[in-house]
């Protein structure tokens, strides 16, 4: 019963390669191929249909991630990876396809020496390449997430004022975020040195105080009727 049951796979999968071989440009074809292909699950037969059918429509990024998915699945890694990288020399302007991309980038050299620049690289050439399309937003939110995740705190800023001059579709939500992100976090901690000094020179002007290099603490006392007196800290 078994071999009659692969017999008809087989018989089955011929057809379905004949069919595509004859009409190329029926789409149909090719899909009821890759549904069998994907059916039986042998991923040489995986890997044959899909190279064939993606040089005749590179621009179907779905497929690609599909494909891709299918070798993650057998945990042939860096296959996948490579399909993923074919897929962006076919639609090098596909959002979808760039976090498909880096997603496996990061799980697969995640632990690897040198790993934090290698993958800063990656993301800036996805976001030179595709990040002032309107709907890239969710390419600009993996890429903060990514590097919050790192405690990159300073390049999170530098992708903000980015982010901050691209009218992205949730160009709002952005916006209110980058604020969220500031009032949670000292400047010293999300600027540069020198933007950090910068800042402080303007404070210090602004409360009449002296600038010096350093941080420097002041005491702010405040009484308000009916309140006893209150002092704050401040660290500039």
């Amino acid at each position: 019963m078994q071999e009659k049951d692969d017999y008809d796979a087989k018989a089955v999968l011929e057809s379905y390669w004949n069919f595509v071989r004859e009409n190329p440009q029926d789409f149909n074809g090719w899909t009821y191929l890759l549904q069998h292909v994907e059916t039986v699950d042998l991923i040489e037969d995986v890997r044959a249909a899909y190279n064939a059918f993606l040089p005749v429509y590179p621009y179907c990024y779905a497929y690609w991630i599909r494909y891709s998915e299918i070798e993650k699945k057998h945990e042939n890694w860096q296959r996948a990876l490579a399909i993923l990288h074919r897929s962006l020399e076919a639609i090098p302007l596909s959002s979808d396809l760039w976090i498909a991309y880096l997603e496996l980038f990061y799980k697969i050299y995640e632990n690897h020496e040198g790993f934090d620049n290698l993958f800063y690289q990656q993301c800036e050439t996805a976001v030179q390449t595709v990040g002032i399309d309107y709907r890239s937003d969710i390419l600009w939110e993996r890429y903060i997430e990514w590097e919050l995740a790192r405690k990159n705190l300073k390049r999170v800023t530098d992708i903000y004022l980015r982010l901050s001059a691209v009218p992205t579709k949730l160009y709002n939500k952005h916006w209110d975020n980058f604020i969220a992100f500031v009032r949670d976090h000292h400047p010293r901690d999300i600027l540069s040195y020198d933007e950090y000094e910068d800042l402080r020179k303007v404070t210090c002007q602004e409360l009449g105080l002296t600038y010096r290099p350093g941080n420097i603490i002041i005491s702010v006392r405040s009484e308000m009727p009916g309140k006893l007196r209150t002092s704050q800290l401040i660290d500039l």
